[in-house]
């Protein structure tokens, strides 16, 4: 009942709606990108993201990023990394051996 109270109380204006707050930074962001572009069929845009991030996401992971191209987890066109389908299944797996310079 405690979490309904305050949930009501929020929303009439009393209390603030927000229970916790976490700073990202922007190492944090660009390990979101990679991760959700792991999970989406347009995958990551490196170039966009160094020009965001200023690190280019794929530099320390070349030797990953070519095995699973064989693998056939990953499609890559340019400076972009499209996951197939069977990568997109093995997307947490992926982005847990992702590494950032």
């Amino acid at each position: 009942m405690a979490r309904w109270q305050h949930w009501s109380d929020a929303i009439e204006g009393r209390t603030s709606t927000v229970a916790e707050v976490e700073r990202l930074t922007d190492r944090d962001l660009l390990l979101e990108a990679v991760m959700m572009g792991l999970r989406q069929r347009s995958g990551i845009d490196c170039a966009a993201l160094e020009s965001r991030f200023g690190i280019d996401p794929a530099a320390a992971n070349g030797g990953r990023i070519g095995a699973w191209e064989r693998a056939g987890w990953l499609r890559i066109s340019g400076r972009r990394l499209q996951p197939t389908l069977e990568g997109m299944a093995r997307a947490d797996r992926l982005a847990a051996e992702w590494e950032l310079p």
